[in-house]
């Protein structure tokens, strides 16, 4: 009887050993579930690792454009298409051999509406000099038309209700001066006393 024991805890062992076996040659699932050979090289988990790195980067980088385009002084500025509140879509490239005044605004930012006298004068007296661009953020094209109708002002006004275009629009009023060749200039954030003169002053250094 003790015999035939000891015959059977040795067959049980043995059929857990070869359970071990088998169980070691299944896929084992990661945290981003994808499924890999036991057995696999540890280049091989390296690699996966860094391919969910790069996919992460990508995705910032797809949903921050404005964060890893260079909007400094010297760079080239962005280019971009949008639609004006006559209906026409143009393309900030369509003004290239102009300098152009590029100011980001929206209706309750009081510093941009304190600031849009200032650029309608620039508009007035400069138009043949420089080009007045304003682009609207955040709000709904009625909103921007009817401001605008209500106070006369006849530059170019664009519509980013999404906030589409890739610039900066966390700190608004922020203008940029582009010269002919599509390099910016001078770029100010907020408000600056004296804008007529400030900018008329940036604008005939650009067009230098």
């Amino acid at each position: 009887m003790v015999s035939l024991s000891k015959k059977r805890i040795v067959s049980l062992v043995l059929v857990f050993v070869i359970a071990l076996l088998i169980t070691s040659c299944n896929g084992t699932i990661y945290q981003n579930n994808e499924t890999e050979t036991t057995g696999t090289t540890a280049a091989t988990t390296t690699t996966t690792t860094e391919t969910t790195q790069t996919t992460q980067a990508t995705q910032t980088t797809e949903t921050s454009a404005e964060k890893t385009y260079d909007f400094s002084e010297g760079s080239e500025a962005k280019d971009f298409e949008v639609e004006l509140l006559t209906g026409e879509k143009v393309k900030l490239s369509d003004y290239r051999g102009k300098v152009v005044l590029l100011n980001l605004w929206a209706t309750w930012c009081g510093y941009c509406v304190k600031e849009l006298p200032e650029l309608q004068k620039l508009h007035e007296y400069l138009g043949d000099e420089l080009v007045v661009f304003t682009i609207n953020c955040g709000e709904e094209k009625n909103k921007a038309e009817e401001f605008i109708n209500k106070n006369k002002y006849t530059f170019m006004v664009g519509i980013d209700k999404e906030l589409k275009l890739g610039y900066p629009v966390r700190t608004i009023p922020i203008t940029f001066i582009i010269n002919k060749e599509g390099i910016i200039t001078d770029k100010l954030i907020g408000a600056v006393d004296n804008a007529y003169e400030y900018f008329k002053e940036e604008a005939e250094k650009a067009n230098k």
